[in-house]
Order: C-alpha cells, then sequence, then structure tokens
C-alpha cells in the first residue's frame, strides 16, 4: 500500500512482517510503499514497530504529520544511503552560517546569555574535533577555516545513514550543524538543542511578551527535532517497551531487583507497583538489552513467584529517553 494514496484509513489491519532483507510494515497484509519508491524494509524491529504504531493510531483523514517516522525512514532509505555524498555536501552548508557563531553585542543581556550557553559547545567543537569556529557580531557572513571544513566533513563521513537522516532534519531546525552534530551524536538532548536554538526568541519574549504565532512555529520545530532524534534511536535498535509482571511480585523486594538488573545492563526507564498486584517496567535502550530483561524478569528475585509477563513494544518514547539515565523506582500507581 502507497502512504500517498489517498488521506483516509482504508486499511484495518497493521502488522509486521519480517523479510530477508529487514521488516517490512504491512496494511491489511501489502508493504507500506512510498511513492516512487520501493516497500519500507526497516533495518530492525524496534523501528519496524514503532511505524507500526503510527498506522495504528491514524482514524480518519491524515496528512503527511501523522506519519513522520515513515517519512523519515522513506528518506534514509531512498534518499540519504544512495546519495550520500549529496546530503553531507548539503549539510555542511550549514556550517558558515552556523547560529552559535553570530552573536549579538546589544543588548548586554542577550550578549551575555549567548556567551554563557552557545560558547561550551563550540567550545565541545574544539575539544572534540581540534579546531575552533570563527565567531563575528551581528550578521556580517564569516566563513569557517578549511581546517574547521574538513574537521567536520570527516565528522559527517563517520556517521551512518539514520544519524544523517536526522540531522538532515535537525540541522535546519536549529539553524546550527554544531548543535544537530551534539545531537546525533548524544552530547545534547534534541530539546536542549532546540532551546538552545531559540534563545534570542525566549530573550525578546521575556522582554515583549509572547507571540503565540511565534510560539506556534516554535512548537512545530520542537517537534520536529523530537521526533528526529527518536527516529535515530529506533533506527539503531533503541526504543521503549513496557512490561507487565503477574504473580506474587510486591512486598517480595521485585521492584529493587529488578531495577538492579536494569542497572547492570545500561537500561533506562522506572518500575513500579500497579493497584491490581502487578508490577509494571516501562524500559528505554538497546534491543538485545530489553530482552535480556524481560528473560530475567520472568524469574524474578528468590521470594517472587512469577506467572507471566506480557511485554509491549512501539510505545511512544520516555520523559527521559536518556538510557544513561538510572533506572528507578517510583511510586505505586
Amino acid at each position: 500500500m502507497s502512504a500517498s494514496q489517498g488521506s483516509r484509513r482504508f486499511w484495518t489491519e497493521v502488522d509486521v512482517a519480517e523479510q530477508p532483507d529487514g521488516f517490512a510494515v504491512r496494511l491489511d497484509g501489502k508493504p507500506v510503499r512510498l511513492p516512487d519508491a520501493g516497500a519500507l524494509l526497516l533495518p530492525n524491529r524496534t523501528l519496524a514497530e514503532a511505524v507500526a504504531s503510527e498506522w495504528r493510531r491514524i482514524d480518519g483523514p491524515y496528512g503527511p504529520e501523522a506519519i513522520g517516522l515513515t517519512r523519515l525512514a522513506g528518506s534514509m532509505l531512498f534518499r540519504v544511503a544512495p546519495r550520500r555524498e549529496a546530503v553531507k555536501d548539503q549539510l555542511m552548508g550549514f556550517l558558515d552560517g552556523d547560529l552559535l557563531c553570530y552573536r549579538a553585542d546589544h543588548p548586554e543581556g542577550l550578549a551575555r546569555r549567548q556567551e554563557r550557553d552557545w560558547q561550551p559547545w563550540l567550545d565541545w567543537v574544539r575539544e572534540g574535533f581540534g579546531v575552533s569556529l570563527r565567531t563575528t557580531l551581528g550578521l556580517m557572513p564569516v566563513r569557517q577555516p578549511e581546517a574547521a571544513r574538513a574537521a567536520m566533513a570527516t565528522a559527517l563521513d563517520g556517521l551512518d545513514d539514520a544519524a544523517l537522516t536526522a540531522l538532515g532534519v535537525l540541522a535546519p531546525a536549529l539553524s546550527s550543524l554544531v548543535l544537530g552534530v551534539a545531537c546525533v551524536s548524544g552530547a545534547l538532548a534534541a530539546e536542549t538543542a532546540f532551546e538552545l536554538s531559540v534563545l534570542d526568541d525566549r530573550y525578546q519574549s521575556e522582554r515583549w511578551g509572547e507571540d503565540k504565532e511565534a510560539a506556534g512555529r516554535r512548537a512545530a520545530l520542537r517537534a520536529d527535532c523530537v521526533e528526529a532524534r527518536r527516529f535515530l534511536d529506533l533506527a539503531r535498535g533503541v526504543g521503549t517497551t513496557r512490561l507487565l509482571v503477574e504473580g506474587r511480585v510486591q512486598g517480595v523486594g521485585y521492584r529493587a531487583w529488578l531495577r538492579a538488573e536494569a542497572q547492570a545492563l545500561g537500561l533506562g526507564g522506572f518500575v513500579r507497583n500497579l493497584p491490581g498486584g502487578e508490577v509494571e517496567a516501562m524500559l528505554f535502550g538497546p534491543e538485545p538489552a530489553r530482552a535480556s530483561l524481560e528473560l530475567r524478569a520472568r524469574t524474578g528475585p528468590r521470594m517472587a513467584d512469577v506467572r507471566d509477563v506480557r511485554r509491549e513494544d512501539g510505545l511512544e518514547p520516555l520523559e527521559t529517553r536518556d538510557s544513561h539515565v538510572p533506572f528507578e523506582i517510583r511510586r505505586d500507581a
């Protein structure tokens, strides 16, 4: 089924089918196809389940915004992968106009805020890439040194297709190649990168009040940045899983045991008791680690008696999508 056929739901069932070359998302048994391209064959089940969830949620008329992950996956497969050099050249075009390099000399409060919040990321480039980017006052164009251009080009060479795809959204949305690269490298969260990119707007809003139309545009750009980073995680097999554990699992140390197991596997997320006597665990991280914890959860600590563990994938991301944040025990639901 083509993603461009009609604007209303025309399918009943959505499923994911493993193929020799990847995972297909199917609508009534037929694989999703993009206009002027082939069927979506996704690299892992994590991404495929998330894409399938987009199609399951559609109810009635829909537009491109409803299938953002589908469109990003198509871009990765049919635009970025076969044209990596052209994509990298296009991204390099954002370097000379990088937002972080254009500073205000007045008002003084804005200049201080730019120095405080933006300079650490130019320092990050210097420390990580061994080169310094030039800054300027006002809007006079500045061309970055050839050494800096070469270092950034080398950094782009090292990115996989999924990261280049995400960066193709992030760099223009943030008006900054530096912030985009920091985001896809994991040094900077998408939400934080976006807040840095609208520093000037926020400063003006604090002084003169919020403009609703501008706020709406910023909200849309923020959503694009978050979705691009989520796509990258999913394409790398990093996703969210919910486990619902039934049996004698409350009051027997199950949550503390599960937290220790999750932290040992490098997973983020949380565990909590539910009113019905079950334990709920939300896991964020690579699929092999999530699968390993699921297996361990079926046994539990010595005092537990686990009767069943139900698993659900393809969920919306957690509030904290950083798998380096310690797995925590939350208050009972």
